[in-house]
């Protein structure tokens, strides 16, 4: 919901001038000439100018009023004093621009999407595009960093595993290090106690033969490549990258979906449409493999479309991880696929051996013997456009019915201080009382002192200071009483604890602060701002081991179960100096449970100082 920004600038010149008239019957009834003839109605008309303009300049967002919502944003630590100093006008507009598009970009994750995205971004910057993560899928409650299937597909709550593709160049040995990279930027931006895997695609390899049937008007180009040409095919369509999938996998040529099925229906089409292809048979699934595609004597299964029977002759070959669940059939037992698991992607390993030609038996525009032709209708997502941005405008200025001073309201945004009797015709000029009368109104608005008018409105920007500058104490006392809106336009609830200078750090770090919140960079940051200068925070959400007689206590560092999921410490170490406060522990735990995930749980250590101020 958007702020209504107040409209201070609500008086025109003609407004003032004409307020003023209707109070003379009240304060000199005996004024009665009111005609602008009269030096005392010039007075009036001077000084509703100048009251118009500081109500124009008390209305306008200065520039260093937005170089001090620029440090609100971004953290008052972001440039450093003499950095903010040599900031332009252009330079804060176009930093307050890039601070809006920054609070929108995710630095944590946590939806399934959040893990994905950021971690395609962790490698987005490398120089070579074939070092870099293209893909990325995330599995919860899984870890498949564990060797077996079983327990891969156990469930493990609290665990997050990102199987991130590297690109299609990329060298095998540069792999291991692309996926260190993910981790290590995925690690700090985590919720607390998420147990995080990233590991390197699993691959089911499979290896297919066909019988490729010519049409006789096929040319002799397309006799001699079809082989290669078959191979090539199926192993676009197979392919993770991009292109993969393209016509019946429902990507979009993103590559081949995770845990997606391959349907010998496909096969059968896409081989039927290589050029010069009439029809095909004899579509055998002769290997299965998740070894990178090496052939043993456990790889093949020897499957072929109506020559097998599941269950009977089928399995004589198969390996025991390549289960029943790996084959799809219908109701009649003929194979009509080759499952994967939901964390598996497809690589076809044909060869050009595994692929025969053969005339066709039926003429140009014949039908097939013996098979109805495929059609496997898939529906393709339909990604929603994106929404597109408008910039809004606000309503147009409206002028005064009144006579305005010569020059207008455009003339005077760059008006120099000057003396108002300046502003007189020449003949004003020369009476000693109206000087006077008029040094006391220069005075309150505009002489150079702190108290003056137009040095007030010209320090406005100063309230909002976060920084802690010195500043004069009148000034000093406003900033101070507007601390409490500021943690409201912050959006931080429970700063009265602190003291006055901790409430005013806390405002101009927390904004930037915010991306990180449930996260242990968050917990840590949020604490050290409440706790005083040397405490030291840890936060501790690794997985635990079990109990390792000699190497760890029971309760404290291990647990007789395995792990405890959604559960972190943190353990604090308070220095010599910490206030005199005994409440500690209990200020703590406030600031830990506004700062963590709902759904964990946590223990609190505190290693209290020498003089036991706990």
């Amino acid at each position: 919901m958007p702020l209504n920004v107040p409209n201070l600038d609500d008086r025109t010149y003609g407004d003032l001038v004409e307020e003023a008239l209707a109070m003379l019957p009240r304060y000199a009834p005996g004024w009665t000439d009111h005609n602008p003839s009269d030096p005392g109605i010039t007075i009036i008309e001077l000084l509703a100018y100048f009251a118009e303009h500081f109500i124009y300049r008390l209305n306008r967002v200065t520039t260093e009023t937005r170089l001090r919502f620029l440090q609100l944003l971004v953290g008052v630590g972001a440039h450093g004093a003499s950095g903010w100093a040599a900031l332009s006008a252009e330079d804060i507009d176009r930093h307050l621009r890039q601070a809006v598009r920054d609070l929108r970009r995710p630095e944590r994750a946590v939806t399934a999407e959040d893990y994905d995205a950021l971690a395609r971004d962790a490698t987005a910057k490398n120089q070579e595009e074939n070092r870099r993560i293209i893909r990325a899928q995330s599995f919860v409650r899984r870890n498949l960093e564990l060797a077996d299937d079983a327990g891969r597909e156990a469930d493990a709550p609290g665990h997050v595993s990102i199987v991130s593709v590297p690109a299609e160049r990329t060298p095998p040995d540069a792999v291991a290090a692309l996926i260190a990279q993910v981790r290590e930027y995925l690690e700090p931006r985590r919720l607390l106690a998420t147990r995080l895997h990233v590991v390197e695609p699993f691959y089911l390899w499979i290896r297919l033969g066909a019988r490729l049937h010519m049409r006789v008007d096929a040319t002799e180009e397309q006799r001699a490549t079809s082989r290669e040409t078959a191979v090539a095919t199926l192993q676009k369509f197979g392919s993770p990258w991009s292109g993969g999938g393209r016509e019946s996998g429902g990507s979009d040529g993103d590559g081949w979906p995770f845990g997606r099925a391959l349907y010998l229906s496909e096969v059968y089409e896409q081989l039927e449409g290589i050029p010069g292809v009439d029809y095909v048979d004899d579509l055998d699934v002769i290997e299965l493999s998740v070894r990178g595609g090496a052939s043993d004597d456990r790889t093949p299964i020897g499957i072929k479309v109506g020559g097998s029977t599941v269950g009977v002759d089928s399995w004589l070959s198969a390996r025991r991880e390549h289960g029943r669940d790996r084959v799809l059939v219908d109701s009649a037992g003929k194979m009509i696929g080759i499952a994967l698991k939901p964390y598996e992607l497809v690589r076809i390993a044909s060869r050009v051996e595994d692929v025969s030609i053969a005339e066709s038996a039926r003429g140009v525009s014949g039908v097939e013997p013996a098979r109805r032709a495929a059609n496997d209708t898939r529906l393709v997502p339909v990604h929603p456009a994106d929404r597109a941005e408008h910039p809004g405008g606000g309503p147009n200025r409206s002028a005064g019915v009144a006579a305005r001073p010569p020059g207008g309201r455009l003339a005077r945004r760059g008006m120099a201080r000057e003396r108002l009797l300046a502003q007189l015709p020449g003949v004003y000029h020369a009476s000693a009382a109206l000087r006077q009368l008029l040094g006391a109104f220069e005075t309150i608005l505009c002489e150079p002192h702190e108290r003056a008018l137009e040095e007030q409105i010209a320090r406005i920007a100063m309230v909002f200071d976060v920084t802690g500058q010195e500043l004069p104490v009148w000034l000093s006392e406003r900033r101070d009483a507007l601390l409490p809106w500021l943690a409201q336009w912050v959006a931080l609830s429970g700063p009265d604890a602190l003291t006055l200078e901790g409430r005013r750090r806390l405002i101009g770090q927390i904004v930037p602060l915010y991306a990180w919140r449930g996260t242990g960079r968050y917990v840590t940051d949020l604490l050290t701002l409440y706790l005083p200068d040397g405490a030291d925070v840890g936060v501790e959400d690794g997985q635990f081991r079990g109990l390792v007689l000699g190497q760890a206590r029971a309760g404290v560092d291990a647990w007789l179960a395995e792990d405890r999921p959604f559960w972190f410490k943190v353990t604090i170490r308070m220095p010599d100096a910490a206030g005199g406060r005994t409440d500690w522990r209990e200020r703590i735990r406030q600031v830990i449970d506004l700062a963590k995930p709902a759904h964990t749980t946590y223990d609190l250590e505190l290693v209290a100082s020498q003089t036991d101020m706990l």
